[in-house]
């Protein structure tokens, strides 16, 4: 029969599997993905995406199929692992005609750690500005939008402002008994008063290029560069 005494040694020997089985099966490693995603760029993108497949597989999730130990020997020396019979490696050689994986001796074990962060955490997307207005809502505001609008708005003011213009010269010229001009002659002259004006030259070639910059930072960013 079993006494209090064996149950509480059984019930210490489960708890110390259960914990050592949990802790052999969370990841031991902590590394930086920043430089993690150096360490990629220059190592591994010319045949890997996180993604998608390109001449090898897809990495994103690789931590969750394979140990940490065997993640460290398959990008060490892939052929040196396949060589030893494993059959994981032999797997994935076969899988892809075998297209031979380069092997990186000179990576450390904190640098093969700090790819792999960056295969779990991937490119993180800049958060754009938020603000509050009053009552709580919240609004935000996205770069690309952000300039569209801008630029849409600057339009249609531009065209208020020559209608305005237009309306009040025709009425000068029915008092003066001359004949109205049509709003795309007075958008022709009011154009050419705009371009030849310096001033407003230099402050739309200001905006023109802030816009552009501002949609290219935003272009880069989402091809993660």
């Amino acid at each position: 029969m079993y006494t209090s005494s064996n149950r509480r040694s059984l019930s210490s020997a489960l708890a110390a599997f259960f914990f050592l089985f949990s802790v052999t099966n969370v990841s031991a490693f902590e590394g930086d993905a920043s430089n993690g995603k150096k360490l990629f760029k220059s190592n591994c993108a010319s045949c890997h995406k996180l993604d998608k497949k390109l001449i090898g597989p897809a990495l994103t999730g690789v931590t969750d199929k394979y140990s940490e130990e065997w993640l460290l020997a398959w990008i060490r020396n892939n052929a040196e692992l396949r060589a030893s019979g494993d059959a994981d490696a032999i797997a994935i050689f076969e899988e892809y005609n075998g297209s031979v994986m380069s092997a990186f001796p000179s990576l450390s074990d904190q640098d093969i750690f700090d790819i792999l962060q960056y295969t779990i955490e991937g490119d993180k997307k800049p958060i754009p500005p938020t603000g509050n207005l009053a009552g709580g809502t919240t609004v935000v505001v996205e770069g690309k939008n952000y300039d569209s609008q801008i630029t849409i708005g600057l339009g249609i003011l531009l065209l208020l402002m020559v209608m305005l213009l237009t309306r009040m010269k025709n009425t000068l010229r029915l008092v003066q008994g001359k004949d109205p001009v049509s709003i795309l002659d007075e958008a022709g002259w009011f154009w050419g008063r705009l371009i030849n004006n310096k001033g407003f030259v230099t402050v739309a070639t200001i905006v023109v290029t802030i816009a552009f910059l501002n949609q290219l930072y935003w272009f880069m960013m989402g091809i993660g560069v």
